[in-house]
């Protein structure tokens, strides 16, 4: 299977592929209640904050950053993608029909065209293990699990790695536990820690250069966020999707000016309920 799906940059086409997730370390109660509190719907007008994450033993907490107050634009994505995957029950009937509200009419469905629908009755529902209709992962669980781990790979904000987009004084190997948590293989985490010359497929600051783009800041806003504007099918099977992703990186502060474009070749794997990165890389 291969194919190519070429995708105008209208906005609403822009929020339906605005698709690529950390699952670490649980917030406290504490944080928990702050994030609750500090929740408020975006403006139309790009938001900043000027609140650092503090640091410590090498570890980032989330403190009193929420996704709300990042600079995002709310006209690109959808309130799924504005929110933080750690705080994402992908299991909830409503997140859920939201998602595939954006992504059932793309590429995903191409991939899993063949998979039992619950549109034909089929439920992934544990209550339905002993009916006829039951199976491990319906076409919708399929969109909604692979795109979920692409928007972490892209969007800043929902992956929870927009801290990285800065210099900070962590090891690489944390930062790289730390945002592939859930997202990669063990195999490929591993690689990325044994290989820390080679650039993993979340477009973090890796070598604390501000990107040799952006002026050195103190802030902790958004600096840009991934679009995916085409994508090619190159392989499709019961247990891998490999993907090619030309991907523009916009300046989340200047208009959406691109500031770089990047082909991702990525293969997934599935494991049990869920898609693992198995490789991952950028041609130039």
């Amino acid at each position: 299977m291969k194919k190519t799906l070429i995708y105008l940059l209208s906005p609403m086409i822009l929020s339906m592929l605005l698709t690529g997730c950390y699952h670490g370390a649980k917030l406290t109660d504490e944080e928990r209640i702050q994030l609750e509190q500090k929740q408020k719907i975006v403006s139309n007008q790009a938001i900043t904050t000027n609140t650092a994450i503090p640091v410590s033993q090498g570890s980032v907490t989330q403190g009193s950053i929420t996704p709300d107050n990042l600079t995002i634009s709310k006209g690109l994505l959808w309130d799924w993608q504005k929110h933080f995957y750690s705080d994402t029950d992908l299991t909830n009937s409503k997140t859920k029909q939201d998602i595939l509200s954006a992504l059932k009419d793309g590429y995903l469905n191409e991939i899993f065209v063949e998979y039992p629908s619950e549109e034909q009755g089929f439920s992934s529902n544990d209550k339905d293990v002993n009916t006829e209709y039951y199976v491990s992962m319906t076409k919708e669980d399929a969109i909604v699990k692979l795109g979920s781990q692409i928007e972490r790979i892209v969007n800043p904000v929902y992956g929870e790695w927009f801290y990285f987009q800065y210099p900070q004084n962590i090891p690489l190997e944390d930062k790289y536990k730390r945002i592939y948590d859930g997202l990669a293989s063990d195999e490929y985490l591993k690689y990325l820690i044994n290989n820390q010359d080679i650039e993993g497929v979340i477009y973090i600051d890796k070598d604390n250069e501000d990107y040799r783009t952006f002026p050195t800041s103190n802030n902790i806003n958004v600096r840009f966020t991934g679009i995916i504007k085409n994508v090619e099918i190159l392989s499709a099977n019961s247990k891998e999707v490999q993907l090619a992703l030309k991907i523009d990186y916009v300046n989340a502060k200047n208009k959406l000016k691109v500031f770089e474009s990047r082909k991702m070749i990525i293969t997934f794997e599935r494991d049990k309920d869920t898609f693992l990165i198995k490789t991952g890389y950028f041609e130039y």
